[in-house]
């Protein structure tokens, strides 16, 4: 029985299977790791690019405004204009969207903030 149970053991070695929160296809936020994996391996973050992709993507499909974002990822460490959400969420999108321009991930909320859609919504035009 001792045999079978190492033999386990090696069979799961080096077949790493991040327990993460999807963040677009083929793109999964390891906290753990504190890391983006994507199909091709890991995505740099800075660390408050992190910070803010994980709030939006514990909160899928869930408008947060740009001042839930400030207070959620950046704490209430010290003033942090709201703009700085839209530059961290330009840097996310040029990482994590097909085509960042036309983002169908990160999606802006007209004079709110942004929401994550980790799926795209099928046949609606943004």
């Amino acid at each position: 029985m001792g045999e079978a149970r190492a033999g386990r053991r090696r069979s799961t070695r080096g077949h790493r299977r991040p327990a993460g929160l999807p963040v677009a296809e083929g793109f999964v936020l390891d906290l753990a790791a504190r890391e983006l994996l994507s199909d091709r391996g890991a995505v740099h973050l800075r660390p408050r690019e992190f910070q803010l992709l994980a709030t939006l993507a514990a909160n899928p499909g869930r408008a947060l405004s740009r001042h839930e974002l400030v207070d959620l990822a950046w704490g209430r460490t010290g003033r942090v204009g709201l703009r700085s959400v839209d530059v961290h969420i330009h840097w996310l999108r040029s990482k994590i969207e097909p085509v960042p321009a036309e983002p169908t991930h990160l999606i802006a909320v007209r004079g709110f903030g942004y929401r994550l859609d980790p799926v795209p919504v099928a046949g609606v035009s943004r």
